[in-house]
């Protein structure tokens, strides 16, 4: 008899920050408590595995932390997903490069398998 039952949620990479480090988002909500999930291993669409490092921001984004660093294959999906100037401006050739790498960009989901113990009065 088996005393948990395995839990799997499927979040996306937001954003590349460094070769080792990324944003993740809509894995969890704005209001769910990071700390539970804090040092959980994940893994990438793209074969990586890390490890929840903190969370970013109020929206429910988070930091996972990639200790052996990003993959080719990663790296170009998340290319150019970095932090975005806030100006205006731009030509329709730019507002196209940025869909099409939106697109590349949400291919890249994270992956986090967990067990749930069924008797656990704190629910962690």
């Amino acid at each position: 008899m088996h005393c948990f039952t395995r839990q799997v949620r499927t979040g996306a990479v937001d954003r590349m920050m460094d070769d080792y480090t990324v944003i993740g988002r809509t894995l969890f909500t704005k209001e769910t408590a990071l700390d539970k999930f804090l040092g959980l291993k994940v893994r990438l669409s793209t074969g990586e595995s890390g490890i929840i490092d903190s969370g970013f921001g109020k929206s429910g984004k988070f930091k996972v932390r990639i200790p052996d660093g990003l993959g080719a294959e990663a790296k170009a999906a998340l290319k150019g997903r970095g932090k975005k100037g806030k100006g205006k401006g731009g030509g329709d050739a730019d507002d196209g490069e940025e869909d099409s790498v939106a697109d590349g960009a949400a291919t890249v989901s994270i992956i986090l398998e967990f067990k749930r113990y069924v008797f656990d009065p704190e629910k962690a």
